[in-house]
């Protein structure tokens, strides 16, 4: 009976790898990203190297189809250098 048990696992776990490597091949053959998740991507790839509530603010804005507007979000918390209020003719 020990003799069995030993082999029989090492089947059942042989098995159960072989059927989770065909299964994972299976669902991504065929497959395509949904408008949705063709959008998260694009929108996560322009948004590389921003860190927290700006990157945050930019993926709200570029996911509700806003591009300008999440392109402007990233920029808002730069301080302006241009002055207001002066025209610069005297």
């Amino acid at each position: 009976m020990k003799k069995l048990i030993v082999p029989m696992f090492i089947a059942m776990a042989a098995a159960a790898f072989a059927f989770t490597q065909n299964a994972a091949a299976a669902s991504t053959e065929g497959k395509q990203r949904t408008p949705q998740q063709q959008r998260m991507a694009a929108c996560s790839h322009e948004s590389k190297g921003m860190k927290a509530a700006e990157r945050k603010q930019f993926m709200s804005g570029c996911l509700k189809g806003k591009a300008d507007d999440a392109a402007a979000a990233g920029k808002a918390d730069e301080p302006s250098t241009a002055k207001t209020g002066e025209t610069g003719d005297k």
